[in-house]
């Protein structure tokens, strides 16, 4: 089995899922106030939850299986809730709210998948951890268009028998990744890992997750890389969030609306592609600083054309938010997972990796450029903003940049946590 089949399929199972939940919802008669509190009781399990699977994972060396299990249990919550909603429009609130829960409770998928990756690639020095993370990248682009479809053609309720569907391929592949070649050439490194991890095991899930507090406040430099990460996720949510209003307002078709995020997953591929030599020639420091200041570039452009009768202009700096995005979360990936010298913590770090720049990073964004888009009116000055701010962010940091950009190869921050 592939790993770039597995990312494939991993991928595409949980996208429409995610894109159409709220829809979907909606459709069955849930208030909007209450789906806003589903997501937030969601987003507040998956907050605690998933440190502590991505630890097991550690301890255990096995993020397979953890996987499998994880997607399992989302299997029954899927379709218990497909169930209820199907014979009651009704279903009560306490119940939908048990499900979420117990679903967000599993929902570590992309932490653990983001964890497998690099420890698949780590040693291959030519593709490196972007070139298979692309390929969910491509799964996220064809799962919104192929959902939209099926939709239009069958109805909302087609979200749960392809979410089903997709999830219980992931489970497949993931038992045939496990049983194949390539995970049985992992053999010897998984072996040097268990025995590196065997301080870890003996201490629990909750040392982990102390050692990688500790990570955050040892090195300098880290916390300055870490302080980036959450500022470029609240940033970019800018454009996420107020885009589609400004598309509505605009008179733009939903067509449109999905064809910008086809457009920005197509412009991240060859970074993705190409990520690991970036990664090397130029270092860590170097990749986020230029998508910082593309990220800066392109909220400048959307101050701007927003003026303008012409919502093609839009597809064409769409491209930008792809670069940006492969260019922040690979250089971040490669540079924290390699930050710690003893033990193997690389499910941990990549649930660190997804919660500065989603939770931390886009959770509060969300919130607080929606409410800077009221009172404005117009998402004009919150797009200049946020340009000054991710611009700002890249100037007080030139130091640390300075300094990585001195090392020719930054294979290693070797920084040892325990």
């Amino acid at each position: 089995m592939s790993l770039n089949l597995l990312i494939f399929v991993s991928y595409l199972s949980t996208c429409v899922w995610s894109r159409y939940q709220s829809i979907v919802f909606l459709s069955y008669g849930v208030s909007a106030s209450r789906i806003g509190l589903l997501k937030s009781i969601g987003y507040l399990v998956k907050l605690f939850s998933a440190p502590a699977w991505a630890a097991l994972s550690d301890v255990k060396f096995d993020p397979v299986n953890c996987l499998i299990f994880c997607y399992a249990v989302g299997i029954l919550t899927i379709y218990t809730l497909w169930r209820l909603l199907l014979d009651d429009n009704k279903a009560p609130f306490a119940i939908l709210i048990l499900l979420r829960i117990v679903r967000s409770s599993v929902g570590a998928v992309s932490n653990l998948t983001d964890s497998l990756i690099f420890e698949t690639t780590k040693n291959d020095k030519v593709k490196g951890y972007g070139r298979s993370r692309m390929w969910g990248s491509l799964a996220w682009g064809a799962g919104s268009i192929v959902g939209g479809y099926l939709i239009d053609k069958a109805g909302l309720g087609v979200v749960f028998p392809f979410t089903i569907f997709w999830n219980g391929c992931t489970i497949l592949a993931l038992v045939c990744f496990k049983n194949c070649g390539r995970a049985s050439k992992r053999g010897t490194e998984m072996d040097n890992n268990k025995l590196e991890n065997s301080k870890y095991k003996q201490q629990g899930v909750r040392h982990i997750v102390n050692e990688i507090k500790k990570l955050l406040l040892v090195n300098d430099e880290i916390r300055a890389f870490s302080i980036c990460i959450v500022l470029n996720g609240f940033v970019m949510t800018l454009a996420d969030s107020l885009l589609p209003l400004q598309i509505e307002a605009l008179k733009g078709s939903r067509q449109f609306s999905g064809m910008t995020t086809l457009v920005s997953i197509l412009g991240g591929l060859p970074v993705f592609y190409h990520s690991k030599a970036i990664y090397l020639r130029f270092g860590p420091w170097w990749m986020i600083r230029v998508g910082s200041l593309i990220l800066s570039f392109r909220l400048l452009i959307f101050a701007t054309i927003f003026n303008l009768a012409d919502l093609n202009y839009i597809l064409v700096v769409q491209l930008l938010h792809g670069i940006t995005f492969a260019l922040v979360y690979t250089s971040s990936t490669e540079y924290l997972q390699r930050a710690v010298k003893n033990g193997n913590l690389s499910s941990s770090i990549s649930t660190l990796i997804n919660t500065l720049y989603f939770t931390v990073g886009q959770g509060v964004g969300n919130v607080f450029w929606g409410h800077l888009y009221e009172f404005f009116g117009r998402a004009n000055e919150a797009y200049v903003f946020g340009a000054l701010i991710i611009a700002v962010n890249v100037w007080l940091f030139r130091g640390s940049q300075k300094d990585v950009m001195k090392r020719k190869v930054p294979e290693e921050v070797g920084i040892d946590v325990v």
